[in-house]
């Protein structure tokens, strides 16, 4: 009896450390997954367009 209480008892420890292993990895994968987020996020293109010319019509012609 006391070999199966002996073997319940490390069944128990080893399935505590195995969640908090996992745990952590599934924590460490979200930061991954955050950090390949900000990766895959295009930047804009910074530019020096200048807007057309576009000159001021009158509205009556000149005589």
């Amino acid at each position: 009896m006391q070999a199966v209480l002996g073997e319940m008892k490390n069944v128990a420890r080893n399935n505590a450390l195995l969640s908090v292993r996992i745990a952590t990895n599934e924590q460490r994968l979200v930061e991954f997954d955050r950090e390949l987020q900000k990766l895959s996020v295009l930047p804009s293109a910074a530019t020096n367009e200048v807007p057309a010319f576009t000159p001021d019509l009158p509205t009556q012609p000149k005589p």
